[in-house]
C-alpha cells in the first residue's frame, strides 16, 4: 500500500512540475515580407509571401468582413506598390518560421 502511495505521488508531482516548466506557445513577430501571389475566393482571401507563407496563408475567416476588406486591400497595394508587410503569427515555432497551408495571422501592418 506504501508503495502504491509513494508512486502516486510521484506520478502527481512529476505531473505538476511539467505543468510549471511548461511554457504557453507565443506569437512569432516576421517583419519586411514580400507579397507574393494574392487571391480572393468568395469572402476568402489567400497569399503568399517571401518569408513564411511558400504555401498559401490566409486572413483569418473569422474577422468581419469589413476587417477582411481592409486587409485585402492593404495586401493588394503592399504586391502592387512593392511595399513590405510585417506579421503576427500565432502558431510560428520561430520568427519567420515557414508555416503550415492556410495560416492565419493575429496583426498585420505595412513595415514601411
Amino acid at each position: 500500500m506504501a508503495n502504491r502511495t509513494m508512486r502516486a505521488l510521484a506520478t502527481i508531482s512529476g505531473v505538476l512540475a511539467s505543468l510549471v516548466f511548461c511554457q504557453p506557445a507565443h506569437a512569432e513577430y516576421c517583419f519586411n515580407e514580400k507579397i507574393g501571389q494574392l487571391v480572393l475566393v468568395g469572402d476568402n482571401v489567400y497569399f503568399t509571401t517571401n518569408k513564411t507563407c511558400a504555401s498559401w496563408c490566409q486572413v483569418p475567416t473569422n474577422w468581419s468582413a469589413d476587417a477582411r476588406n481592409r486587409v485585402y486591400s492593404l495586401l493588394l497595394t503592399a504586391k502592387t506598390t512593392n511595399a513590405l508587410v510585417s506579421f503576427n503569427w500565432p502558431t510560428a515555432s520561430g520568427a519567420c518560421a515557414a508555416l503550415p497551408t492556410y495560416s492565419a495571422f493575429d496583426q498585420v501592418f505595412l513595415a514601411n
